[in-house]
């Protein structure tokens, strides 16, 4: 994950802890926001084939508000933070150990991303999910995308 990963997840907990960030956010510098998008879509295609079209639906609108959004740093590393999180190994509460638990932490890192991030969401983002949703997923199978 790296040290640019661990600063958003901790930029991100801070976030939802009501703390500042301030702090955190210099540590950032600059970033290859297009290399970052790149390296999530190589996790998100296997995520998806695992959780499913309903799970997948809102972590790929965090992708896409990513990579074609209008957002700020901050709302750029929150973003990234929650997808990290969601797409990585790594686990504050694995489920494998914590059973529900373990996949509500995933759900309420999404969930409050995504509603920090709700108003930057266009019906042009929107499309780009369900098209990527219905190639995915039209038929009710997972179907590899060829680029």
């Amino acid at each position: 994950m790296g040290i640019f990963g661990i600063t958003c997840l901790l930029v991100l907990a801070n976030y939802v802890l009501g703390k500042p960030v301030n702090h955190l956010l210099k540590n950032i510098g600059d970033v290859n926001w297009k290399e970052k998008t790149s390296e999530l879509w190589e996790k998100l295609k296997p995520y998806a084939r695992m959780a499913g079209r309903a799970a997948a639906k809102p972590v790929l609108t965090l992708y896409f508000v990513l990579k074609d959004g209008d957002l700020s740093i901050s709302e750029k590393v929150m973003v990234y933070a929650a997808m990290i999180y969601v797409l990585s190994l790594w686990d504050l509460l694995p489920a494998s150990v914590y059973s529900v638990l373990g996949v509500l932490d995933d759900g309420v890192a999404v969930s409050y991303v995504y509603k920090k991030i709700s108003e930057k969401i266009t019906d042009e983002i929107r499309f780009k999910v369900e098209e990527t949703l219905n190639e995915w997923f039209g038929d009710g199978t997972f179907a590899e995308v060829v680029e």
